[in-house]
């Protein structure tokens, strides 16, 4: 996956005028999809707002279980609104519960 400064290296390498077509070519056209479909919103952020807009709770995430050696740990994750279970969702040390909520928890 490309990092957060992967077009600066991209310019830096290639120069102005290849990283704008790149640019123009590969993003701009995904623009109005990302719109739409809201991808730049957080998924655990949208979740929190959803569920305070249609119950009037807000969510709790408690680890139910943590798997593998503390270098390469994971952990279950319970997501709850009051005391009822919503979803489980796998989340890798380096991943944060936000990038993990798509997968699990739907609109």
């Amino acid at each position: 996956m490309p990092s957060k400064h992967s077009s600066a290296l991209f310019y830096l390498d290639q120069g102005f005028l290849t990283a704008d077509m790149f640019l123009k070519s590969h993003l701009l056209g995904k623009t109005e999809e990302i719109v739409q479909k809201e991808l730049w919103r957080d998924a655990k952020s949208f979740f929190q707002e959803e569920a305070q807009d249609h119950v009037g709770i807000t969510p709790v995430y408690k680890v139910m279980r943590e798997i593998g050696p503390d270098h390469d740990k994971e952990f279950v994750v319970g997501v709850y609104l009051e005391n009822d279970f919503v979803a489980e969702v796998p989340v890798n040390q380096n991943k944060k519960l936000s990038s993990m909520l798509p997968q699990r928890v739907s609109r």
